[in-house]
């Protein structure tokens, strides 16, 4: 995992810093197949809503008979289709004059005595008028749609076996076919089915979804489809897009360890995931009955826990009161769930989860996020704060989760209608919310990485883990004659802008050469060149100097002839080679970049006394490079650099004593020989 994440950064000068630039790539893709894909899984669904059985029955036409509580029920259990007291035999009236129904208000009333009937058996009946298959043979409907069994149960047709199912049907609606010349005879057709509510499975049987009725050959094809629609295409797409989201933020997640949204936008993808993966078939089939509604209990109870950490993450809420709420709220429904012994109260608590728990907390986490846009909003006012983007992001998450509370609300009423346009469309709005939020977060991301280019920090401090050292030749300079520029902008009132010019052209020519800024205060430059090989690093950094001589002399010789400088511009300067690290330190409660010694040297303390002792020894009216001894012995070949003593004694301001080499620096493109004094 940490190999994938690796592939979010990029690499520059040894350091790292986070860029998304690969993922976004990889995710742009996604997106532009979800744009494609999208439309046609609406236009399926918009086809497949509209599809009803050609002769529909009544909605109170299935009759159920319950065995009697306490033992066995003699009625029940007799032998079908032999003994006369079987229940499918079309003169037996207990069946067909039942009062109990399978449908509107004694729905309620089924499960609940679904509820003590474990491995028992009930039955259903319904009685097809000749009105109903005259209407049928007209219009060529001859496949009566039932509806979805879960459990092991017979179907029976004018008390003959028509067929016996030992497993559940895997989200495939029964479907019972009649030649055309049962239907032209015109006499009642009496179905009955004998269901067992096998262990576990709280809801044996499901006619919600499916209207009984005779379909044509058309539409019958038409909720073969739907199955597979509803069960295998749409929760494939809707779990491979949440699942590519929730992967790219746990990526981004993993070395942004302190940006907590990207966790979140995880962890609520994630929830995504699982919830319509609990949906497909191969899930369905694989878990137990009971198993299905503890993990779709849990899925339901973290999507509004998940939901609301989003919120807060976004919304920066403080983190006090989350480090209790959190572990709380995600130990919860761990043991409700164990500790049930039926779905069908999991099922019940699921229901009221999903229709009010979720949409409270996604309403909740606008409030939050709303509240964070109007205070920002009121700052803005005052010029207290100007970030407009975060603003703007914040609104966006206060829409978004009032979108997706208005969605969840109204759909989760119908998320039993296979038929329902609204869930579908719900969770297509949850799909296109979750696209929009993230690319506020990815835009996010982006700015970030902007801003991150504009801090002036080193490569080195970017990375996860501090070098111990940094090997490296460093190199001080100071404009010699500064006072002269200071007052020349001063007269001119540009203040230290002429200075300012000065040092920024050095900079730019140190960086292009690959040195990088350590500090800069006033008239100085402290910079570095990474090597492991001193007299090797200590050449390279030479050969610098020319360069910044001719850039001093350009500016010299523009703010001459445009400010009537007199003066020409110089520098002083000094070099050694040694360790030193990067540090963060702390100050006012914000960390701040430095550099120190390392090892067991003191190259910061050793470069500035070098610095102090070239004022007492080098010629006036040229810039100069101060270095230890053992560095001074240049090839008698280099250009621009004439070295005046190779060795010599130099004091500090704490009469310590120095062997340096001092050498004059020439512009660039101007040759002269090498002497040597002393």
């Amino acid at each position: 995992m940490r190999h994938w994440a690796d592939k979010l950064y990029r690499r520059t000068g040894g350091g790292t810093y986070p860029t998304a630039s690969p993922a976004l790539s990889v995710l742009a893709v996604v997106v532009l197949i979800a744009a494609f894909l999208v439309p046609a899984i609406l236009k399926e669904h918009g086809e497949l809503a509209d599809v009803h059985p050609s002769v529909p029955m009544g909605d109170r036409s299935w009759r159920v008979v319950y065995p009697r509580q306490g033992g066995n029920d003699p009625v029940t259990e007799a032998d079908c289709p032999i003994s006369p007291l079987c229940l499918a035999r079309p003169e037996n009236p207990l069946l067909w004059m039942s009062h109990f129904r399978r449908s509107g208000d004694d729905l309620g009333y089924h499960f609940g005595r679904l509820r003590d009937l474990e491995s028992e058996h009930y039955w259903l009946g319904l009685r097809i008028p000749p009105e109903k298959l005259k209407e049928a043979l007209r219009l060529d409907a001859t496949r009566f749609l039932v509806g979805y069994f879960f459990s092991s149960f017979d179907v029976y047709v004018d008390g003959k076996l028509w067929d016996r199912f030992d497993q559940k049907l895997i989200r495939r609606p029964l479907m019972l076919e009649f030649s055309r010349e049962r239907l032209a005879a015109a006499r009642e057709i009496s179905v009955a089915i004998r269901v067992k509510r096998n262990p576990g499975e709280s809801f044996p049987d499901d006619f919600h979804s499916v209207r009984t009725g005779f379909a044509t050959e058309r539409e019958s094809a038409f909720w073969a489809r739907s199955s597979v629609f509803a069960y295998q295409s749409k929760p494939f797409f809707l779990v491979g897009f949440s699942l590519s989201l929730s992967l790219f933020f746990l990526l981004l997640w993993l070395f942004n360890r302190d940006r907590r949204e990207y966790g979140a936008m995880a962890a609520f993808n994630l929830l995504e995931v699982l919830r319509q993966g609990l949906e497909m078939s191969f899930v369905w089939s694989q878990l137990p009955g009971l198993a299905w509604y503890q993990v779709n209990f849990v899925a339901v109870s973290y999507q509004a826990v998940f939901g609301l950490v989003l919120a807060f993450s976004i919304a920066r809420f403080r983190s006090g009161p989350q480090a209790v709420v959190l572990p709380l709220a995600l130990l919860i429904p761990v043991p409700v769930a164990l500790t049930a012994s039926t779905g069908l109260g999991l099922w019940s608590h699921a229901v009221f989860t999903e229709r009010y728990v979720v949409p409270g907390t996604y309403l909740l986490g606008a409030f939050l996020c709303g509240a964070q846009w109007w205070a920002l909003r009121a700052e803005e006012k005052q010029a207290v704060l100007m970030d407009r983007f975060r603003r703007f992001k914040l609104g966006a998450f206060s829409a978004g989760f009032a979108v997706l509370g208005a969605f969840q609300f109204f759909a989760s009423r119908e998320l039993d209608e296979l038929t329902s346009t609204l869930p579908y469309t719900f969770r297509m709005a949850t799909l296109l919310v979750t696209v929009i939020m993230s690319a506020f977060v990815m835009a996010d991301i982006r700015r970030s990485q902007h801003l991150i280019k504009k801090i002036p920090i080193s490569p080195f401090h970017r990375r996860n883990r501090l070098p111990d050292e940094v090997r490296c030749v460093l190199l001080s300079l100071d404009l010699k004659g500064s006072e002269e520029l200071f007052r020349l902008g001063a007269r001119l009132g540009v203040g230290g802008d002429l200075v300012h010019a000065c040092v920024e052209g050095m900079m730019r020519v140190l960086h292009a050469r690959g040195f990088e800024i350590v500090s800069t205060e006033g008239d100085s430059i402290v910079a570095f060149l990474e090597t492991q090989e001193p007299a090797a690093g200590v050449r390279r950094a030479a050969h610098v100097l020319p360069e910044l001589e001719a850039e001093l002399l350009s500016l010299a010789a523009d703010y001459g002839s445009r400010h009537g400088l007199n003066a020409g511009i110089h520098f002083r300067s000094a070099l050694g080679y040694g360790a030193i690290r990067p540090v963060w330190v702390k100050i006012g409660g914000v960390d701040r970049p430095e550099w120190t010694e390392a090892g067991s040297g003191n190259l910061f303390v050793e470069i500035a006394r070098m610095l102090e002792g070239e004022r007492a020894v080098a010629p006036p009216g040229v810039s100069t490079l101060v270095l230890p001894e053992a560095y001074s012995a240049f090839s008698r070949d280099e250009e621009s650099l004439e070295l005046v003593q190779r060795s010599m004694e130099v004091r500090d301001k704490n009469h310590q004593t120095h062997r340096v080499g001092l050498v004059v620096v020439r512009p660039a493109g101007q040759t002269t020989a090498w002497q040597e004094a002393g």
